[in-house]
């Protein structure tokens, strides 16, 4: 009864061990694609974000500000000058 309880022990510790082998590589593949993914991003980030620059025309329009209140009811208009 000792020795089937004892091989019994024996073989699950086997296929225990046996499962760490898929269990290993499947891991592998995982780092290697968290890797790819880190560089992917990061080449995305450099090849779209540069240093933006506002470039052309500007066009400024001077303008006054007047409070008006018209019936109790004060507003602020812009007026151009």
């Amino acid at each position: 009864m000792a020795k089937r309880l004892v091989l019994k022990v024996l073989a699950v510790v086997f296929l225990a061990i046996l499962l760490k082998i898929p269990l290993a590589m499947i891991s592998g593949v995982l780092e290697e694609r968290v890797v790819q993914r880190e560089a992917a991003t990061q080449s995305v980030m450099q090849s779209t974000s540069g240093p933006q620059r506002v470039a052309g025309v500007v066009l400024v329009v001077p303008y006054k500000v007047r409070h008006v209140t018209r019936e109790k009811v004060p507003t602020t208009e812009l007026v151009p000058v």
